[in-house]
Protein backbone atom coordinates (compact mmCIF):
# COMPACT_ATOMS: atom_id res chain seq x y z
CA UNK A 1 0.00 0.00 0.00
CA UNK A 2 1.62 3.74 -0.26
CA UNK A 3 0.54 5.22 2.95
CA UNK A 4 2.28 8.84 1.00
CA UNK A 5 -0.84 9.42 -1.09
CA UNK A 6 -3.52 7.88 1.23
CA UNK A 7 -2.69 10.27 4.09
CA UNK A 8 -2.04 13.58 1.61
CA UNK A 9 -4.73 12.94 -0.76
CA UNK A 10 -6.99 10.28 0.87
CA UNK A 11 -6.33 8.12 -1.95
CA UNK A 12 -5.11 4.59 -1.04
CA UNK A 13 -3.76 2.62 -3.38
CA UNK A 14 -3.44 -1.29 -3.01
CA UNK A 15 -0.53 -2.96 -5.00
CA UNK A 16 -1.01 -5.83 -6.34
CA UNK A 17 1.73 -6.92 -8.00
CA UNK A 18 3.79 -10.30 -9.41
CA UNK A 19 7.27 -10.98 -10.72
CA UNK A 20 6.23 -13.30 -14.29
CA UNK A 21 9.87 -13.37 -15.58
CA UNK A 22 12.90 -12.82 -14.32
CA UNK A 23 13.26 -8.89 -14.51
CA UNK A 24 9.83 -8.14 -15.33
CA UNK A 25 6.75 -7.63 -13.01
CA UNK A 26 2.96 -6.61 -13.42
CA UNK A 27 0.79 -4.36 -11.26
CA UNK A 28 -2.84 -4.41 -10.44
CA UNK A 29 -3.26 -0.73 -8.15
CA UNK A 30 -7.06 -0.34 -7.10
CA UNK A 31 -7.90 3.41 -5.72
CA UNK A 32 -9.68 3.82 -2.55
CA UNK A 33 -11.26 7.15 -1.83
CA UNK A 34 -10.91 7.34 2.34
CA UNK A 35 -11.57 10.94 2.47
CA UNK A 36 -13.59 13.68 1.26
CA UNK A 37 -11.20 16.38 2.46
CA UNK A 38 -7.43 15.08 2.32
CA UNK A 39 -4.49 17.67 3.40
CA UNK A 40 -3.47 17.97 0.24
CA UNK A 41 -7.09 20.35 -0.38
CA UNK A 42 -5.56 22.85 2.49
CA UNK A 43 -7.80 25.47 4.06
CA UNK A 44 -9.94 24.71 0.72
CA UNK A 45 -11.80 22.56 2.73
CA UNK A 46 -12.72 24.22 5.86
CA UNK A 47 -12.46 27.91 4.03
CA UNK A 48 -13.91 27.09 0.57
CA UNK A 49 -16.10 23.59 1.47
CA UNK A 50 -14.14 21.66 -1.56
CA UNK A 51 -14.64 17.82 -1.34
CA UNK A 52 -13.62 14.92 -3.02
CA UNK A 53 -15.87 11.88 -4.26
CA UNK A 54 -15.46 8.87 -5.87
CA UNK A 55 -17.19 8.94 -9.75
CA UNK A 56 -16.46 5.41 -10.24
CA UNK A 57 -17.34 1.48 -8.16
CA UNK A 58 -18.16 2.83 -4.87
CA UNK A 59 -15.37 3.61 -2.96
CA UNK A 60 -13.05 2.77 -5.80
CA UNK A 61 -12.81 5.58 -8.23
CA UNK A 62 -10.21 3.47 -10.45
CA UNK A 63 -6.79 1.80 -10.55
CA UNK A 64 -3.27 2.06 -12.14
CA UNK A 65 -1.91 -0.84 -14.13
CA UNK A 66 2.12 -1.38 -14.44
CA UNK A 67 4.98 -2.72 -16.03
CA UNK A 68 7.95 -2.78 -13.96
CA UNK A 69 11.41 -3.69 -15.60
CA UNK A 70 14.30 -4.97 -12.46
CA UNK A 71 17.36 -3.35 -12.71
CA UNK A 72 19.02 -5.69 -10.71
CA UNK A 73 18.08 -9.06 -12.36
CA UNK A 74 15.28 -10.22 -10.12
CA UNK A 75 11.56 -9.26 -9.92
CA UNK A 76 10.54 -7.60 -6.90
CA UNK A 77 14.01 -6.73 -5.64
CA UNK A 78 16.21 -3.62 -5.93
CA UNK A 79 15.66 -0.97 -8.58
CA UNK A 80 13.02 -1.01 -11.29
CA UNK A 81 11.31 1.39 -14.20
CA UNK A 82 7.92 0.86 -14.33
CA UNK A 83 5.86 2.19 -17.07
CA UNK A 84 2.18 3.15 -15.84
CA UNK A 85 -1.46 3.79 -16.65
CA UNK A 86 -3.93 5.42 -14.61
CA UNK A 87 -7.71 5.86 -14.76
CA UNK A 88 -9.51 7.27 -11.85
CA UNK A 89 -12.77 9.46 -12.10
CA UNK A 90 -14.02 11.68 -9.38
CA UNK A 91 -16.48 14.33 -8.47
CA UNK A 92 -15.57 17.55 -6.57
CA UNK A 93 -17.56 20.00 -4.98
CA UNK A 94 -18.18 23.17 -3.16
CA UNK A 95 -20.38 23.76 -0.29
CA UNK A 96 -21.28 26.61 1.81
CA UNK A 97 -23.72 27.40 4.80
CA UNK A 98 -26.65 27.16 2.27
CA UNK A 99 -25.49 23.99 0.42
CA UNK A 100 -23.94 23.43 -2.59
CA UNK A 101 -22.26 25.80 -4.49
CA UNK A 102 -20.73 23.84 -7.96
CA UNK A 103 -19.83 20.43 -8.73
CA UNK A 104 -17.47 18.78 -11.15
CA UNK A 105 -16.25 15.60 -12.48
CA UNK A 106 -12.97 14.85 -13.69
CA UNK A 107 -10.92 11.62 -15.42
CA UNK A 108 -7.67 11.25 -14.94
CA UNK A 109 -5.78 9.20 -17.31
CA UNK A 110 -2.53 9.21 -17.53
CA UNK A 111 0.50 7.51 -18.85
CA UNK A 112 3.84 7.59 -16.44
CA UNK A 113 6.97 6.18 -15.98
CA UNK A 114 8.23 5.26 -12.30
CA UNK A 115 11.55 4.66 -11.06
CA UNK A 116 12.27 3.57 -7.62
CA UNK A 117 13.60 0.99 -5.49
CA UNK A 118 12.40 -1.78 -2.86
CA UNK A 119 13.95 -3.17 0.01
CA UNK A 120 12.72 -6.63 1.75
CA UNK A 121 13.03 -7.61 5.09
CA UNK A 122 11.69 -11.37 5.31
CA UNK A 123 8.61 -11.14 4.10
CA UNK A 124 8.13 -7.68 4.24
CA UNK A 125 8.73 -4.89 2.24
CA UNK A 126 9.64 -1.14 1.97
CA UNK A 127 10.05 1.17 -0.72
CA UNK A 128 9.42 4.19 -2.59
CA UNK A 129 9.27 5.55 -6.19
CA UNK A 130 9.29 9.21 -8.19
CA UNK A 131 7.75 9.81 -11.62
CA UNK A 132 6.61 11.81 -13.85
CA UNK A 133 3.30 11.05 -16.13
CA UNK A 134 1.75 12.72 -19.11
CA UNK A 135 -2.17 13.39 -18.62
CA UNK A 136 -3.85 11.65 -21.66
CA UNK A 137 -7.25 13.50 -22.00
CA UNK A 138 -8.03 17.66 -22.41
CA UNK A 139 -10.63 18.50 -19.80
CA UNK A 140 -11.43 22.06 -19.84
CA UNK A 141 -13.96 24.03 -17.79
CA UNK A 142 -13.44 27.86 -16.84
CA UNK A 143 -15.78 30.66 -16.28
CA UNK A 144 -16.96 34.10 -18.57
CA UNK A 145 -17.35 37.45 -17.13
CA UNK A 146 -20.80 36.48 -16.02
CA UNK A 147 -19.96 33.70 -13.70
CA UNK A 148 -21.00 31.12 -16.78
CA UNK A 149 -19.00 27.72 -17.11
CA UNK A 150 -17.63 26.68 -20.36
CA UNK A 151 -15.58 23.90 -22.34
CA UNK A 152 -13.87 26.41 -24.75
CA UNK A 153 -11.52 27.58 -22.66
CA UNK A 154 -8.39 29.48 -24.14
CA UNK A 155 -5.60 27.98 -21.68
CA UNK A 156 -6.32 24.22 -19.88
CA UNK A 157 -7.89 24.68 -16.84
CA UNK A 158 -10.48 22.56 -14.90
CA UNK A 159 -12.15 25.47 -12.31
CA UNK A 160 -13.94 24.93 -9.55
CA UNK A 161 -15.89 27.76 -8.15
CA UNK A 162 -16.45 28.66 -4.52
CA UNK A 163 -18.69 32.10 -2.99
CA UNK A 164 -15.08 33.90 -3.13
CA UNK A 165 -12.98 32.19 -5.70
CA UNK A 166 -12.21 29.84 -8.47
CA UNK A 167 -9.67 26.65 -8.07
CA UNK A 168 -7.97 25.42 -10.74
CA UNK A 169 -8.07 21.44 -10.23
CA UNK A 170 -5.57 20.51 -12.48
CA UNK A 171 -1.81 20.15 -12.07
CA UNK A 172 0.79 23.49 -12.16
CA UNK A 173 2.91 21.21 -14.44
CA UNK A 174 -0.02 20.01 -16.50
CA UNK A 175 -0.18 18.00 -18.89
CA UNK A 176 2.64 17.04 -16.92
CA UNK A 177 2.08 15.72 -13.23
CA UNK A 178 5.35 14.27 -11.02
CA UNK A 179 4.21 11.24 -9.13
CA UNK A 180 5.80 10.71 -5.43
CA UNK A 181 5.00 7.32 -3.62
CA UNK A 182 6.11 5.06 -0.79
CA UNK A 183 5.43 1.13 -0.69
CA UNK A 184 4.86 -0.52 2.63
CA UNK A 185 3.98 -4.56 2.09
CA UNK A 186 4.05 -7.85 2.63
CA UNK A 187 5.42 -10.55 -0.18
CA UNK A 188 4.47 -13.87 -0.51
CA UNK A 189 7.00 -16.13 -1.70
Amino acid sequence: MDPLNWLLQGRLGIELEAGVWDVVSLELMPIFLTTESPVAFGNRTSEEGLTQHSDGLGIIPGFRLGAGFWLNGTALRGSFLRATFLNASYRYETHDDNGKIDELSMTERRLGVLFGSLTRYGPFTIGGYMGLSYALNDQRRCFDDSGVAQTSCKKEVLEIRTNSARYDLLGFIHPFYLEPGLSVGITLD
